[in-house]
């Protein structure tokens, strides 16, 4: 609905298939570089991407800010089902990111949000030796619903 904040929530799993934590995106525990990046396109009431995107964000890899978006610890933490979810499915979210109201956010308009995670861990094993988890990305559409019909 037009003048809400957006809560995104997902399942985001590294190339291996199993859940990203906590863990994987500082590994050696230094933190200091970006390690989320949020764009979001305004794609009007059409399907044509825009070129420029109407909101950035980076976020930088320290604890809190890794602890405010990624809700797992470790791989034996159970994935969050609560009222951000939704009720998607029973299985869960380990990911977080709200984007408060602002004025571009247009009712009857449609936009496309990217997100980036940088891995920084990785995987050894004998076929391929040690070999980064590189980025996750993917992207959502959102409409907003206006708050007066046309």
């Amino acid at each position: 609905m037009e003048g809400n904040d957006w809560f995104l929530t997902y399942r985001v799993l590294r190339a291996d298939g199993v859940l990203v934590t906590r863990a994987d995106v500082d590994a050696d525990g230094a933190g200091g570089t970006d390690w989320l990046s949020v764009k979001v396109y305004n794609l009007g009431t059409s399907a044509a991407v825009a070129n420029d995107a109407v909101f950035t964000d980076t976020v930088t890899n320290t604890a809190a800010n890794i602890a405010k978006h990624l809700m797992l610890a470790d791989t034996s933490g159970t994935l969050l089902t609560d009222g951000f979810w939704n009720g998607v499915d029973s299985t869960g979210y380990n990911f977080f990111y709200r984007l408060g109201s602002q004025s571009w956010m247009k009712g009857g308009n449609r936009y496309k949000i990217e997100l980036d995670v940088g891995l920084t861990a990785a995987t050894t094993d004998s076929a391929h030796g040690s070999v980064s988890y590189g980025n996750v990305r993917w992207a959502s559409i959102i409409y907003v619903k206006p708050m007066v019909g046309a």
